[in-house]
């Protein structure tokens, strides 16, 4: 955390690193960001009367890096309630931040308990947004020697809503904390720096995650078409050889053949359970390429898995990373030439 002294100066720093270049729209209840060429949408969620200093100051070190600056005042009028409006922008959205400080904001007019920032949360995690989360800290008491976080709500029902949104949010995310408002904007660079760093998770249009990978190849019926959960027997030669590969620098690109059927997909999913020491993306069944394609591939040592690349139209784009970004591990029915080959 930073001291009182350091957080202008570095946020400065920070922000002058920063790859991103967007106008940032804003307004009381909600901000987003929205990159020029729809690259990349940031919405920043919180409440409004007990944030207005670090709301001010977030927008501060964003605006170092964008041109120009678009306010709500500016949009044509629309019939979509405020709710709406703002859950239309969480789905237009790549990454969810949400701010929570001692004040629960408006609660919703359906008398259901909820805030509009939680209900934006739970949109957010609804379409799995990844959620970057800060929770404000300050003294109880002047002369307090620690900062914590407070509830400053004074009707019961604000009170229960803030505490409960606070606990849900806690359970599913680990939150930073700040003090300050200069402290809240540089956590707030500098975790999406961080998020840029780790490939865009959650925001991806042409990788994905092992999980979200699979997740697609077999959907939840009553009897799946492809169980991935089964055990792999009879598999440790092949194994070897695909770690074999990894250890190996002189070679960046690995094909797996076999004909359909026999096993290719349940040995990438259960080898890449195993890899620890780099990380594993795969090219999306129906990728979209687009111009930062190449940004959600995650700083570090990387390994890309394009499964069934027999019928991917875009296999040789694939190859290209292997030489910048990535180990490129692809599944094919047939064989063509490759540095490395694992038969099945």
């Amino acid at each position: 955390m930073p001291t009182e002294t350091q957080p202008r100066c570095e946020v400065d720093r920070v922000v002058s690193q920063l790859a991103l270049s967007s106008p940032l729209l804003h307004n009381e209840g909600v901000w987003w960001i929205v990159a020029r060429g729809g690259r990349l949408k940031v919405f920043l969620s919180s409440s409004f009367s007990d944030l207005v200093a670090e709301r001010e100051a977030v927008l501060k070190a964003l605006r170092k890096k964008r041109q120009s600056v678009l306010t709500m005042e500016d949009f044509l009028a629309t019939p979509s309630t405020p709710l709406e409006t703002a859950l239309q922008q969480v789905r237009a959205s790549d990454v969810f931040i949400l701010v929570i400080g001692f004040k629960a904001g408006s609660l919703l007019p359906n008398h259901s308990g909820m805030t509009y920032t939680s209900a934006e949360y739970a949109e957010a995690v609804k379409l799995h947004r990844h959620v970057l989360a800060f929770v404000k800290e300050g003294k109880r008491w002047p002369w307090s020697t620690r900062k914590e976080w407070l509830n400053k709500e004074r009707s019961r029902l604000k009170r229960d809503a803030l505490a409960n949104f606070r606990s849900d949010v806690g359970s599913k995310w680990t939150w930073e904390t700040f003090a300050t408002p200069d402290e809240l904007a540089l956590a707030v660079i500098q975790s999406l720096e961080k998020w840029e760093s780790q490939g865009r998770p959650g925001a991806r249009k042409t990788f994905t995650s092992a999980s979200e990978f699979f997740a697609s190849k077999s959907p939840q019926t009553p009897v799946p078409i492809l169980d991935f959960s089964t055990l792999l027997f009879g598999r440790d030669e092949e194994i070897n050889q695909l770690n074999s590969f990894l250890s190996n620098n002189a070679q960046s690109v690995c094909v797996i053949s076999g004909r359909g059927g026999i096993g290719k997909s349940k040995l990438l999913r259960d080898w890449t359970q195993m890899i620890q020491d780099r990380h594993v993306v795969f090219l999306k069944e129906e990728p979209l390429w687009y111009e930062d394609s190449d940004k959600e591939i995650p700083v570090g040592s990387v390994v890309l898995i394009v499964d069934d690349a027999h019928r991917s139209a875009v296999w040789g784009k694939s190859l290209g990373y292997s030489t910048t970004y990535a180990n490129v591990v692809a599944s094919n029915w047939f064989c063509p030439l490759a540095p490395a080959e694992v038969r099945q």
